[in-house]
């Protein structure tokens, strides 16, 4: 999906440009390099209808949202944490368009002053402006999204609130769908198990969740198929591996749970991009050249 991609002023990268990117491609390094924050600034590039992914990528990271200055909370994602540059994404697509993203933060109003229309006919300048009504803003900064594709541009501005001690990101205008499908697969975030239900049971209805059980097969060959059962009321995925009862998937093992969320990610997102941060995790070495191999035939089937 990706032929080319630069960053700059975001995170560790004053300024990075990787070329040639093919189907898949493998990022490795040493610790504290910068493989994940590459990741992260494909995520919201993939996302650049979405101001809000800037806020996830905090809980990613295990940091929580809480009621603080503009720096505090948005300052990591800036070189050296300068909240007065410009972050920039920018990306060259398979048909040598290119795709420009732009994230700043602008100075916030502080009050919304009433307007009236007047009385008398006359048009009086008063005194003291009055205001009507503060706005909740937790931030003195607003986060201004700027993307570009073709002929087409787009601007969103966000500000943070405080809505029953959780902050929320006001976005205006509203979010739309991005220009493709993509995921991200976080290190360290534990998933939740009833949205990978439901990515599966899409692709059972629509009879495409074949992929999904050949490669957990990979790891437990006893493996007949997966079912969607709610427990409670939370759906989550148990795979009958010839027992007396179905089992919750999170009881097969980290390797089960890993590989099937990348599959159904992989499955789920056609002609579209899936990031992933730490792809062996809980898969032994001896299948892994199987589990590529799976990887390798979905990226070429699904485009």
């Amino acid at each position: 999906m990706y032929r080319s991609f630069s960053v700059s002023n975001f995170r560790n990268f004053k300024s990075l440009s990787i070329s040639d990117l093919k189907r898949i491609n493998i990022i490795i390094g040493k610790n504290n390099t910068g493989k994940t924050s590459l990741l992260e600034a494909l995520y919201l590039h993939m996302g650049c209808m979405h101001p809000e992914l800037t806020l996830k990528l905090l809980n990613f990271r295990g940091i929580p949202g809480s009621e603080a200055s503009a720096k505090a909370i948005w300052g990591s994602l800036f070189y050296q944490y300068n909240i007065d540059s410009e972050i920039t994404l920018s990306a060259t697509y398979p048909d040598n368009t290119k795709a420009n993203l732009s994230i700043s933060l602008q100075q916030a109003p502080t009050s919304l002053v009433e307007i009236k229309p007047p009385t008398d006919g006359l048009i009086e300048i008063p005194e003291k402006v009055t205001t009507s009504a503060q706005l909740p803003l937790i931030s003195e900064r607003m986060l201004a999204y700027k993307y570009k594709h073709r002929s087409t541009e787009s601007t969103r501005l966000t500000s943070l609130k405080l809505k029953k001690s959780e902050l929320n990101l006001e976005i205006n205008p509203p979010v739309t769908d991005n220009p493709f499908p993509g995921f991200f697969i976080p290190a360290r975030t534990q998933l939740d198990p009833s949205s990978v239900a439901r990515r599966l049971g899409e692709l059972q209805v629509n009879r495409k969740d074949k992929p999904v059980v050949y490669a957990l097969r990979l790891i437990e060959p006893n493996l007949k198929s997966l079912s969607i059962i709610p427990i409670g009321p939370v759906s989550t995925i148990h795979a009958d591996t010839g027992l007396t009862t179905l089992l919750p998937l999170q009881l097969a093992g980290e390797g089960m749970t890993n590989m099937s969320e990348i599959i159904i990610d992989i499955a789920s997102a056609p002609k579209g991009i899936v990031l992933i941060d730490d792809i062996g995790t809980g898969i032994h070495y001896s299948v892994l050249h199987l589990f590529w191999k799976v990887i390798f035939k979905l990226a070429v089937k699904l485009d």
